[in-house]
């Protein structure tokens, strides 16, 4: 079954660039699990201490936002104001796909940020922002041949970076 200790890159993972009260949350999520394990469920344990861990990091979040909707609608009562922040916020939003795509993009973000700094200036300017590969040679002063290239071993680092998180996130899911 392993120590708690085994789950901290989860816990990094869920709670990268996020609050000591979520981190704190999600380790609690892990000892609990620990403690709720049933083998006879047929569940995987890491597996099982995954999903505690990424619900209750979804459920703190949650439970941040109603509090702030609740701040907000506090705060416009007392001013008398006619529509309250929430009233002028869209609504129907799906708060899990949310929370879902900002895992996501941290987790791009942060293999960006791993690869060398050409490659990330090429992937960044081309693809993020969208510059042709002559405006981004310029400010490298290469070539747009080199900008290419670049751009391509980019991309392809960050696909085997982001394969491989992939893979080890299996490991716990079983």
């Amino acid at each position: 079954m392993g120590t708690a200790l085994d789950f901290a890159p989860l816990v990094r993972k869920y709670t990268w660039n996020k609050s000591e009260d979520i981190r704190a949350e999600a380790w609690l999520a892990v000892v609990e699990a620990t403690k709720l394990y049933d083998s006879t469920k047929g569940v995987p344990f890491a597996g099982f201490v995954k999903s505690r861990v990424k619900y209750s990091v979804w459920n703190m979040l949650r439970k941040q936002h109603r509090q702030w909707e609740h701040e907000v609608d506090l705060e416009s009562s007392d001013n008398n104001e006619e529509n309250s922040l929430i009233d002028i916020l869209p609504g129907g939003k799906n708060v899990s796909d949310e929370v879902e795509q900002i895992f996501l993009t941290e987790e791009l973000r942060a293999a960006i940020n791993m690869l060398p700094e050409r490659q990330r200036v090429a992937v960044i300017k081309t693809v993020v922002c969208n510059f042709s590969q002559t405006e981004t040679a310029a400010t490298l002063g290469v070539t747009p041949q080199a900008i290419y290239s670049l751009r391509n071993r980019g991309l392809a680092r960050l696909k085997k970076m982001l394969e491989r998180m992939y893979l080890s996130e299996d490991q716990y899911t079983g």
